[in-house]
């Protein structure tokens, strides 16, 4: 096994986490539209996870109903049913669900991780390229600076801004750094 394989294997994740946000949305679709402001298919680590999970968004863009059922008709027709499981998984997902009033924390459970992951790409990504002597330190401090303000953005923080409020405080802070 190569270090990056290793380091692969141990990017954070929280699988428990992860199904009990699917079995919620699954058993009440009405909290769909709170986990969506909150992540992507890409916040989640496990790649059946996030077959799901992106199921979910087409089927309530083409406002049908989300069970296990449909979204394993969906995936079927995707060709991804296999790779998640199949419609047995989808079930135990569905029965994994937890207390609703818990769901909007695993979804902030999730983000975090996915959050830590893009700084440890990020993180490895700036080492290799801080070796290359091609890059300017002017380039790599910019683009390390550029991607903390990012993550910081869209990272996990105890309340949501508005997307208006959002994009306002990144020019500012964009408008800050061209300045210096």
């Amino acid at each position: 096994m190569t270090a990056v394989e290793n380091l692969t294997m141990q990017l954070p994740n929280d699988q428990q986490a992860e199904q009990a946000v699917l079995g919620a949305i699954i058993e009440n679709n009405h909290i769909f539209a709170d986990i969506l402001t909150l992540l992507t298919p890409s916040c989640f680590y496990q790649r059946c996870h996030q077959h799901i999970y992106e199921a979910m968004i087409e089927l309530a863009e083409n406002n049908l109903p989300i069970d296990e059922v449909i979204i394993g008709d969906r995936l079927k027709l995707l060709g991804k049913l296999e790779e998640t499981g199949g419609y047995a998984f989808l079930a135990e997902v569905a029965e994994s669900a937890p207390s609703f009033g818990n769901i909007i924390f695993y979804a902030k459970i999730i983000k975090e991780h996915a959050v830590i992951r893009d700084l440890i790409k990020f993180g490895n990504e700036l080492s290799n390229k801080s070796q290359n002597p091609k890059y300017k330190i002017s380039e790599l401090l910019n683009e390390a600076e550029k991607k903390i303000v990012d993550l910081s953005q869209f990272g996990v923080q105890d309340e949501l801004l508005p997307l208006k409020d959002a994009l306002t405080h990144g020019f500012k802070r964009l408008e800050e750094m061209a300045d210096r």
